[in-house]
């Protein structure tokens, strides 16, 4: 009795491309999601900084002019 075994291996090669397709989605989605977030989380901190050095040089000039006024 000949067995067809075509359907058997088709199904086994169906199985194995699902799964290294959800495999290599997840690594994708775990890489962009790490460098989406690294971006954000640069541009975050740089914003942060950014308004702190604002605030710093203007206490820096505010100082500056009370300077002044003390000497006149």
């Amino acid at each position: 009795m000949n067995i067809n075994t075509n359907n058997i291996n088709n199904m086994y090669n169906n199985v194995n491309n699902n799964i290294n397709n959800n495999v290599n989605n997840n690594i994708n989605n775990n890489v962009n999601n790490n460098i989406n977030n690294n971006v954000n989380n640069n541009i975050n901190n740089n914003t942060i900084n950014n308004i702190n050095n604002m605030i710093i040089i203007y206490f820096i000039i505010n100082n500056n002019y009370i300077n002044m006024y003390k000497l006149y």
